[in-house]
């Protein structure tokens, strides 16, 4: 999200858009985070005591690689997932319409980059 506001040369943009995917990603994550303490339980809270929700750590313990889940696919949170995100598809007009106020000189931008 932050890429897309730096291609309109703005860090204000980059910052905005940063900010909006992290606060969707919070919102989001705490929602699943509910239904997957309701499915799995201590073995969920196991998982989400080693593995970072948002910002990735840099350092991997071997005890995150030898105890992993089964992997499985479920269709209704496939879609539950696609309609969360979709959000994030209103960038694209947004970044439009910043960018024509811009060019009409109706806005100006924070910080030029080039």
């Amino acid at each position: 999200m932050a890429g897309i506001g730096l291609t309109f040369g703005s860090f204000a943009i980059a910052a905005f858009y940063f900010l909006f995917g992290y606060l969707v990603f919070a919102y989001v994550s705490a929602r699943e985070s509910v239904a997957l303490d309701g499915l799995f339980g201590d073995a969920y809270r196991e998982y989400r005591h080693k593995v970072p929700a948002f910002f990735p750590r840099l350092r991997r313990s071997a005890c995150n690689v030898a105890h992993q889940l089964p992997m499985t696919f479920n269709p209704v949170a496939l879609k539950r997932t696609a309609i969360d995100s979709s959000c994030f598809l209103l960038a694209i007009p947004a970044s439009k319409l910043i960018e024509s106020l811009q060019l009409a000189r109706l806005l100006k931008p924070v910080l030029h980059l080039f």
